[in-house]
Order: C-alpha cells, then sequence, then structure tokens
C-alpha cells in the first residue's frame, strides 16, 4: 500500500475504508458493463430491388422488431447493369447474375443486423434459390440531390439460372405495378407447383443435387 493510502486509510478508520474500497470495485464494475453494452453488434448492408422495398408485399419483414433489426440508409442503383426480370406464374422478381445485361437497378439500401439477415436468407432460400453476392452500390445521400457514393452491399441474386429468363423483358426499377404480372404471396400459392425449376437451370446442369423435397 502506498504511503498515500496509508494516510488516507487512516484518516478514513478501517470501517469507511473498506466500504470506500468496496464501492470503488463496483463503481469500475459499473463501468465496464457500460462499456461493453455500447459496443456495436455486427450489421450488414443489403440492397433490395423488388418485393422489400417500401410499400411492397414484402416490405413488412424489414418492419419486424421481432426478427431483427433494419434500418433505411437510402436509395440508389447497382453500379454494374443486370438483367431484373419477372419470372414464373407466381411473377417474382429475379435479379440475374449477368453482368453488363440489362440496367443499372434501382433499389433500397438497408443496414441490418444478424438476426434480419438470418431471416432475409431464410426468405430468399440463400443459397439454394437466391445467392447472395457482395456488389457496389451507388446511394444518393436525398431524392433532391445528386450527390452519391458508392457502398458495398449484399444483393441476392439467381446464379444458376434458367437461360430462357434473358429473353423476357429487363426492369429498371421493379414496383409490382403490370396489373398482368401481380406478385403472388407465398400463402396464396399452389403447394403443389414447383415455381423453382421455371427459375432455376435443370439440376444436371449445374452440379445439384437437390430434389423436389429440398425446394419446397
Amino acid at each position: 500500500m502506498s504511503r498515500g493510502m496509508f494516510k488516507f486509510r487512516s484518516c478514513l478508520g478501517p470501517v469507511a475504508f473498506l466500504l470506500y474500497f468496496i464501492a470503488g470495485l463496483f463503481s469500475i464494475r459499473t463501468m465496464t458493463e457500460a462499456s461493453t453494452d455500447q459496443i456495436s453488434p455486427k450489421t450488414f448492408k443489403v440492397f433490395v430491388y423488388g418485393t422489400l422495398k417500401r410499400n411492397l408485399p414484402n416490405h413488412e419483414l424489414l418492419l419486424d422488431k421481432v426478427r431483427g433489426k433494419a434500418t433505411f440508409i437510402g436509395e440508389g442503383h447497382t453500379v454494374d447493369k443486370f438483367p431484373l426480370v419477372v419470372a414464373s406464374k407466381y411473377h417474382i422478381p429475379c435479379l440475374l447474375f449477368c453482368r453488363n445485361v440489362g440496367n443499372q437497378v434501382k433499389g433500397e439500401l438497408y443496414e441490418v443486423d444478424e438476426d434480419m439477415l438470418l431471416n432475409l436468407d431464410k426468405l430468399e432460400e440463400h443459397p439454394h434459390f437466391y445467392e447472395r453476392v457482395v456488389e457496389p452500390v451507388q446511394i444518393y445521400n436525398d431524392k433532391n440531390s445528386t450527390e452519391s457514393k458508392t457502398i458495398d452491399a449484399w444483393i441476392y441474386f439467381i446464379k444458376k439460372m434458367n437461360a430462357q429468363l434473358l429473353e423476357e423483358p429487363y426492369l429498371t426499377d421493379y414496383q409490382n405495378a403490370d396489373p398482368d404480372k401481380k406478385y403472388t404471396a407465398r400463402y396464396l400459392r399452389d403447394s403443389t407447383h414447383n415455381h423453382r425449376y421455371e427459375i432455376l437451370a435443370p439440376p444436371v446442369m449445374w452440379g445439384s443435387h437437390l430434389g423436389p423435397d429440398e425446394f419446397s
């Protein structure tokens, strides 16, 4: 014990010094816990271009705090061109992983936590149906601004695509507005119809052993 601490103990008396020492330990523990609580959880940037956008059928997932956290960052578009098509009898928006074909696709950027990312993976059936890929996106600071910044973000693509999808019209900004191609929610779909076979290439072409049961 230092001379200064000994003098301090003598002034307080043994009981008071013990109480002071315990209070000090408690304060250190409280400060440590507080600093630990302030550590930010791991987050991810996700760019959405289809039914997850605001005012579209699956956006409610991003608003569901029980399933995780999602924070809107801004609107923008992909830096590279990709073909965005509406596919299958259920009119599902699919961004095909075919670079330099199609358009710079418009969408929205979100920052999500790990729980929300896992739920997005579940919705998109990553990696067996859609596959998550990091791509640069150009995000505008606000709607009326010409200033923008480029950010790397996860995007859900169809990589093992049916080549016939490349014959469909390419979209720039999906809005689910075509009355003849309205998106069909999952709970309204025919359980006996596997739409994935309309979108994905035949399994023999890309070496998958997934069967119908694994796509249900």
